[in-house]
């Protein structure tokens, strides 16, 4: 999940457009690209309204702000890293293949935090879509505690703490820890995932899944079901 497309769908669902128009500014002085949502027809619509022209007409201004602070030559590896990631996965899904260039991608990305920390948004804006599915290809049982991971949280547990990246960037892969673990989910981050083997997601139960969402910026999980139209009365929860 995008933390600025969030709010800006949480301001929208609202009704708060004008709030919708800041964070969208915002968000795109950070690299945000709505059209990659173009999927969402709430987004969609609200820029197709009069109600977005504010942010139609600064948004020229805000996208000059990301390009003053973007690392284009790191955009460009991360993305060379990426379509390697790709090229061996079309020719199919041969773990012999596959792990010696995930591998070395995963270790090539610990090497840019131990020089310069983990990446910003505020430097590849979309790009970090790349840091997050280079890590993806690790996630439990590696996660958390191979000796790539650990020597990779510290950098990025370090940039949360300084509220330079997004404190749910991690719960997708805790979520998927505890799946593969047979424990209940924590945070409810990966409902998108599994949505159409639903039998699948075991959620802890509803008032500490809400706390701990609440913990990381997300709204309750009734409004993410809302938002991908499935019933939780047909989902497994923990006990209290």
């Amino acid at each position: 999940m995008d933390p600025y497309f969030d709010a800006i769908q949480a301001c929208l669902l609202d009704g708060q457009l004008q709030k919708a128009n800041e964070f969208l500014s915002i968000a795109v002085r950070h690299g945000f690209v709505p059209e990659i949502f173009r999927f969402d027809s709430l987004l969609v619509g609200h820029l197709a309204r009069g109600a977005s022209k504010k942010f139609r007409d600064g948004r020229r201004e805000d996208e000059l702000v990301f390009a003053s602070k973007a690392d284009s030559a790191l955009i460009k590896e991360l993305d060379a890293m990426y379509q390697r990631d790709q090229h061996v996965r079309k020719k199919g899904s041969d773990p012999a293949a596959m792990h010696p260039v995930d591998s070395a991608n995963f270790e090539r990305l610990i090497e840019i935090c131990e020089q310069r920390g983990f990446p910003r948004s505020e430097e590849l804006g979309n790009g970090m879509g790349n840091v997050f599915s280079l890590l993806w290809h690790h996630r439990s049982p590696e996660y958390p505690d191979s000796e790539q991971w650990k020597r990779i949280l510290p950098y990025i547990q370090a940039i949360i703490a300084a509220g330079e990246l997004s404190p749910a960037f991690l719960c997708m892969f805790d979520d998927y820890a505890d799946h593969e673990a047979g424990r209940p989910m924590r945070y409810g981050a990966l409902l998108g995932y599994y949505q159409s083997v639903p039998e699948m997601i075991f959620l802890m139960d509803r008032v500490q899944l809400d706390r701990n969402r609440a913990s990381v910026g997300w709204g309750p999980v009734s409004r993410l079901a809302e938002q991908l139209e499935m019933d939780l009365s047909t989902l497994r929860f923990a006990t209290p």
